[in-house]
């Protein structure tokens, strides 16, 4: 009977402690502010913080993107994507036109 007892706690024990491990790897506090940015500078700030970003960009390519706008979980309805996440990071950005010589 002891035995048994001992087994039950310390399984509830385990889930407790693998429950808590979860809760630490997402995010309790808000996102960095990352406007003013490079994109990937910004991305990876982000990452380190266990935040995804989607990126929007309305004028531009290139590669020198600078970000200028960042909205924390909200994304447009319209908004096609493969992000699931609770925490995904809207990311405004303006990237350098390479102009023709």
């Amino acid at each position: 009977m002891w035995k048994k007892s001992v087994l039950v706690i310390g399984a509830a024990g385990l889930l407790t402690l693998g429950a808590t491990g979860v809760a630490q790897a997402v995010p309790t506090g808000p996102p960095p502010y990352v406007v003013g940015m490079e994109l990937d500078d910004a991305i990876g700030v982000l990452a380190v913080a266990d935040y995804e970003g989607v990126v929007s960009t309305r004028v531009g390519g290139g590669d020198e993107c600078t970000v200028l706008s960042q909205s924390p979980t909200t994304r447009p309805p319209d908004f096609e994507n493969n992000f699931e996440g609770e925490f995904t990071i809207l990311l405004g950005v303006r990237c350098g036109i390479e102009e023709d010589d």
